[in-house]
C-alpha cells in the first residue's frame, strides 16, 4: 500500500515536471505504469483530465479546422462513440493501391533493424523468398525517421481525416507520438516467452501504456487472412476497471491465450482480417496481439496519434523537409528533433 501511495506521488509530481522540461525521467514513467496497473487505469482518465483542462485552455480551435479535406464516408461522431465504447473501429475504405505499392517497395529497398532469439541485433534488406527456418526473429523494424520522411507514409500521418479521429477522441489536438512499420516472417518454431522479449515482437497478449491516452492506426499492407498474422483485440477491455485484477497484480506483462480466455468471453476477442490496405484505428490500452504468420510475410505500418507525450522516452527523428511547417495544422509534434 505505501509503495502505492509513493508511485501515486511521483506520477503525479512527473506529469508536472513533464510540463516544465518536456521530459520524463523513468523513475515517474515506472510510478505512472505502478499506478495503472493498481488502479485498474483510472490514473490515465485522471490525467486526461489534467491534460484537457491545461490545454484546452491554451489551444486555438479555430487552428485545427483550416484546409479540411474529410471523407464523406466517415461519420466522425460514430467513429467516437465506437472507439469509446467498443475500443476499436476499422475505417471503412482502403489506403490507395499505389500508395501501399510505394511502402512495399520502400519497405525492400531499405534497411531495416531486428534482434534474433538472442537479441543480438542486425541491420539488413528484408528478404521475402527465405525460407521459414531461415528467419531469426519475428520482427523486422524500420527506422522512425526514415518512416516519418518517406512523403507517402507522412502524408497518411497528418491526414485531416485521421488526426480529426484522435481530436475528437483525446478532446484536444493529437500529438504525433510514434511511427512504425515491420514484417512478421512465418518461422518454423512457435513464439515463447523469451522469444517474445528478445525480438520485441508483440504475439502474445499485452496493452500498451507509452502515453497518457492514444490511438493507433494500422495499417495492413499485405493481404491478411487468418493464416497470416491477424490482429487480435478485446473488445471494451481499454475501458477504466475493464481489465482484471488477477492480470493487472503481474505487471505491465504479457499474457498468455489461455489465461486471457479465463476472463474473458469469446466474442469479446475479435479479430482483424483484410486485403492489403485495410485500415483500423484503436485504443490499444486494449489487451491486443498480432498472431504470428503460418504462411506468408505480413508488413504493417503503425501510426500513433497521443493527447501527452508524458510517458516513455521517444526517439530523435530527423526532419528532412523544411516545408514542414505546412503540416502542423492538425498535429503537434513535440519530438525531440535532430
Amino acid at each position: 500500500m505505501i509503495k502505492n501511495i509513493i508511485s501515486v506521488f511521483l506520477t503525479f509530481f512527473g506529469y508536472f515536471f513533464y510540463l516544465i522540461s518536456k521530459i520524463t525521467p523513468k523513475i515517474f514513467f515506472q510510478s505512472y505504469v505502478r499506478c495503472y496497473c493498481f488502479s485498474n487505469g483510472l490514473i490515465s482518465k485522471i490525467l486526461s483530465f489534467f491534460v484537457s483542462f491545461i490545454r484546452v485552455r491554451k489551444q486555438n480551435k479555430d487552428d485545427y479546422l483550416d484546409n479540411y479535406n474529410l471523407n464523406k464516408n466517415l461519420n466522425f461522431n460514430e467513429i467516437n462513440k465506437t472507439l469509446s465504447k467498443k475500443g476499436y473501429y476499422r475505417i471503412p475504405y482502403k489506403l490507395d493501391k499505389e500508395i501501399v505499392e510505394k511502402i512495399i517497395k520502400f519497405s525492400l529497398e531499405t534497411d531495416c533493424t531486428y534482434l534474433d532469439d538472442k537479441k543480438k541485433k542486425f541491420i539488413s534488406r528484408f528478404n521475402l523468398n527465405k525460407m521459414k527456418n531461415e528467419y531469426v526473429s519475428s520482427k523486422y523494424s524500420y527506422d522512425e525517421s526514415a518512416l516519418f520522411n518517406f512523403k507517402p507514409i507522412k502524408d497518411i500521418l497528418f491526414d485531416t481525416n485521421f488526426t480529426l479521429i484522435a481530436k475528437n477522441y483525446f478532446g484536444v489536438k493529437p500529438c504525433y507520438s510514434n511511427l512504425a512499420m515491420w514484417w512478421s516472417p512465418p518461422r518454423s518454431k512457435k513464439p515463447t516467452y523469451l522469444s517474445e522479449e528478445a525480438n520485441e515482437s508483440a504475439q502474445f497478449f499485452h496493452f500498451d501504456l507509452d502515453r497518457i491516452k492514444w490511438l493507433k492506426l494500422f495499417i495492413y499492407l499485405t493481404d491478411v487472412d487468418d493464416q497470416t498474422g491477424p490482429h487480435e483485440y478485446i473488445q471494451s477491455s481499454h475501458k477504466t476497471f475493464n481489465k482484471p485484477k488477477k492480470i493487472l497484480k503481474k505487471g505491465y506483462k504479457r499474457i498468455n491465450e489461455d489465461e486471457i480466455r479465463n476472463y474473458y468471453e469469446k466474442d469479446t476477442i475479435k479479430r482483424i482480417t483484410g486485403e492489403k490496405g485495410t485500415m483500423f484505428i484503436g485504443d490499444t490500452s486494449c489487451f491486443h496481439r498480432g498472431l504470428p504468420p503460418l504462411n506468408k510475410n505480413r508488413l504493417i505500418l503503425v501510426i500513433e496519434y497521443s493527447n501527452s507525450m508524458f510517458g516513455s522516452e521517444y526517439s530523435k527523428i530527423e526532419i528532412k523537409d523544411n516545408n514542414i511547417v505546412n503540416y502542423k495544422n492538425n498535429l503537434i509534434i513535440n519530438h525531440k528533433i535532430n
